[in-house]
């Protein structure tokens, strides 16, 4: 029987969780009101991820990977192929020199907790990170692009269901949390609200104002559908809050996302999901 391979990771040199993790820490000040800790997330970021640093490179690198599900074998086996000979051009001594920076950065503005939040794509930024070792042998780096290949040919249904929560423990503390502030857990639709919020700043907010704008038509159709039901119908009260709900809405296109606009999204979301399930 062949020994199963036990590959060693090292978060803290892993470009995409380091990023990852800071923008959990930047959604989680959010979601508690915590204007510092959002401030200094967002803060390292936007210095640490910008278009001409190594770490942004290799961000970019690890995306192209762990961002792409539900693709053929074929395909999936020629983008690695080729993410990982572009990865062997980066400088590492350059990449290894943010990556230090970016740590001690975050050991001073923000803790070593930021290590230990939950990041849903961990398992694939591990074995992408091992793939992308100097020191994995030409053996291990077979099985890895295999399971990386694995990985990226699921779809998401599958990842969510074969994904392994490394950081349960913190994670669970998060969601009680939350639950216990909020009395509910972040809709996934809230999450990705979040998530383009705040990395908004690599793209100027394109893809943030195009996700909202696609939201907002998604709310406005929930909504509206909800309007017809009977327990808006034989409530005048509840049919009034709903269309001053729905002219807030439509305001939303026109109106700066700034994070009070971010708040009434989020509530609406919530709303919506209420009036669908009703």
């Amino acid at each position: 029987m062949t020994k199963k391979t036990k590959f060693r990771h090292n978060k803290k040199r892993n470009t995409a969780f380091l990023f990852e993790a800071l923008v959990m820490e930047a959604t989680k000040a959010i979601v508690e009101q915590d204007p510092n800790r959002k401030v200094a997330a967002i803060s390292l970021l936007k210095e640490c991820f910008y278009k001409s640093t190594f770490l942004y490179k290799e961000l970019s690198l690890y995306k192209a990977l762990y961002e792409s599900n539900a693709t053929s074998e074929h395909h999936a086996r020629g983008l690695i192929f080729n993410v990982c000979d572009d990865h062997r051009r980066l400088n590492q001594q350059k990449v290894f020199s943010e990556q230090t920076a970016l740590i001690n950065k975050i050991n001073k503005a923000l803790g070593s907790s930021v290590y230990s939040n939950f990041v849903p794509h961990y398992k694939s930024l591990a074995t992408i990170a091992q793939m992308f070792s100097p020191t994995t042998t030409p053996q291990e780096r077979a099985l890895l692009q295999e399971k990386v290949t694995q990985l990226m040919s699921e779809t998401p249904a599958q990842g969510e269901q074969n994904m392994e929560h490394v950081d349960n423990l913190v994670y669970n503390s998060f969601v009680t949390k939350f639950n216990e502030k909020y009395g509910k857990e972040l809709l996934p639709e809230q999450k990705e609200l979040l998530s383009r919020y705040i990395i908004s700043f690599s793209d100027n907010s394109l893809s943030l104002k195009a996700y909202v704008n696609e939201e907002v038509t998604r709310l406005r159709t929930a909504l509206t559908g909800a309007s017809t039901t009977s327990d808006f119908a034989n409530d005048k009260e509840m049919a009034d809050g709903l269309t001053v709900v729905l002219e807030r809405l439509n305001s939303l296109k026109e109106k700066q996302l700034d994070e009070d606009a971010l708040r009434h999204i989020l509530k609406i979301q919530a709303l919506a999901k209420e009036a669908l399930e009703s």
